[in-house]
């Protein structure tokens, strides 16, 4: 495997570089095929909660719950991390929060995959896959002027990428200037094609998620004829919290109905709403936050039917996985709880609890089973070795995560005891703690990490999903409560020890 050299518009440089508990199993024909394409759908802080097929009975999913009936739904899906960089960098690199460098634990500026470390795209890219992605790349290195100069979508292995390219710039859903003025975002995106970087020219009324629909559909029209990877990575529903509206420019026709299901006959949101006057970092302000909030849920259900519809029209969806997952567990909206999240989760976005963490996951096409339910959890840094098998590819890749392929294929029940394992988390967003899930059943959490003062808070989420009963203080929970410590220090790197790589 050889790194490339990049060159970037304006300057010059040379960058250094599980039998599992399965309620229906009548697998009988294969996945995918060894050249099958592969597009991975990465929500923006959406909890799995946010979805019909979750539990959610207010916002409406209905092309996503279908898609999880027609093919392999996972009910315990996890996000690797809390917060959007950590859990991005992980799914990149096939690694668990405990196993990467200090900096890349923590949700900031130089939370991002650097050019020395393998991301997974890169070995599909090296056996012959195009790779792409549309949407939210998490922090480049950025020059002054805020243009990218580093650790670019290409060093990830995408040869083409086109989106934003800093964390926080996908806070801006319209590129008017409107959101976080003073931070003075570009107002376009960027294109990366190999390394090559440019801007890449966006209307100001342009709202930016409809145009990564449009690029995915037309690249899936392009591609149909080689085998590719297609990563989008979008940015709702992460806050800001903005749709377009009836009357907007790029409000279209079938766009009626997305933001209309959440409001009365007289315009109101059928919500208790309370208006967001902006701030800061989300400086745009709306009336009905929770309206448009659930709205931006739907459209990204709806889109996701568009990408499902089109491989279905070219006749690829036998040939084409399609993966349904988010970043990260879910958010509020301003003025309380409008879609009942605290009866299904507790916690959300930045917390350890399981609405931090617990994202849907769902398989789709390639020959999946309808109707295949999982109940053992899969993780997001399982995605890379699952993805590079299903490519084929046999390069070496270090990895904490499992490959699903085969033991979703599987009709031999030999290899499920060896496919169990705890999980384990760390959370840095402001403060550090651990966590470890044990026999798929007892959720430890430590308040914090390389401390000797911290409180241990132990949970069964098969009794209790809603984590409300505390069992920490019970004699039955101290064996679960020291095989947890012993997992806290084997999979934690000491800070000192981690490393920063340039």
């Amino acid at each position: 495997m050889k790194k490339k050299t990049y060159i970037t518009v304006g300057f010059s440089l040379l960058l250094s570089s599980v039998t599992l508990s399965i309620f229906s199993f009548r697998c009988n024909t294969p996945l995918i095929d060894n050249r099958s394409n592969v597009i991975l759908i990465n929500a923006d802080d959406l909890g799995a909660h946010h979805l019909g097929i979750y539990g959610q009975k207010v916002i409406k999913t209905p092309r996503i719950d279908q898609m999880a009936r027609e093919g392999v739904l996972f009910k315990n899906g996890y996000s690797s991390a809390t917060t959007c960089g950590p859990s991005r960098v992980a799914l990149l690199l096939g690694k668990h929060v405990g196993h990467l460098p200090w900096t890349q634990r923590k949700n900031g500026g130089l939370c991002r995959v650097y050019r020395d470390q393998v991301a997974f795209p890169e070995l599909l890219s090296d056996n012959g896959y195009h790779t792409a992605m549309f949407g939210k790349h998490h922090n480049a290195i950025m020059a002054a002027d805020r243009t990218p100069v580093g650790d670019l979508p290409s060093d990830c292995g995408f040869d083409l990428s086109i989106g934003t390219f800093w964390a926080m710039a996908a806070h801006q859903l319209y590129l008017d200037g409107v959101t976080a003025p003073q931070q003075n975002y570009s107002k376009h995106l960027w294109k990366d094609d190999k390394g090559i970087v440019s801007p890449y020219p966006i209307k100001p009324n342009r709202y930016t998620h409809n145009e990564y629909i449009d690029l995915a559909l037309s690249y899936i029209e392009e591609k149909r004829d080689a085998p590719f990877f297609l990563y989008l990575p979008f940015q709702i529903p992460h806050w800001e919290i903005a749709v377009p509206r009836q009357g907007d420019a790029d409000h279209r026709p079938e766009d009626m109905g997305l933001l209309e299901q959440y409001l009365k006959e007289d315009g109101t949101s059928i919500f208790k709403e309370t208006p967001y006057n902006g701030s800061a970092l989300f400086q745009r302000k709306i009336l009905e936050p929770a309206a448009t909030h659930a709205a931006m849920v739907s459209r990204l259900d709806r889109d996701v039917g568009l990408i499902l519809d089109k491989l279905i029209e070219k006749g690829l969806d036998k040939n084409t996985l399609v993966i349904f997952t988010s970043d990260n567990g879910r958010v509020g909206t301003p003025g309380g709880d409008h879609f009942d999240m605290s009866k299904l989760v507790k916690g959300g976005k930045a917390s350890l609890y399981e609405g931090g963490i617990k994202v849907p996951f769902i398989f789709w096409g390639g020959n999946v089973e309808n109707n295949l339910i999982i109940e053992e959890p899969i993780v997001m840094h399982d995605l890379a070795p699952t993805l590079l098998s299903v490519a084929d590819t046999d390069t070496p890749f270090t990895t904490d995560g499992k490959n699903w392929k085969d033991i979703v294929l599987s009709q031999d029940n030999s290899e499920i005891d060896s496919f169990k394992r705890p999980l384990y988390w760390e959370n840095f967003h402001g403060h550090g703690c651990q966590a470890a899930l044990l026999e798929y059943r007892y959720k430890v959490i430590k308040s914090k990490c390389d401390q000797q003062d911290y409180k241990i808070e132990v949970y069964d989420l098969t009794k209790d999903p809603i984590e409300s009963n505390d069992l920490s203080a019970q004699a039955d929970m101290k064996p679960i409560i020291e095989k947890a410590k012993q997992l806290f220090i084997s999979e934690h790197i000491p800070f000192q020890e981690s490393g920063i790589l340039f």
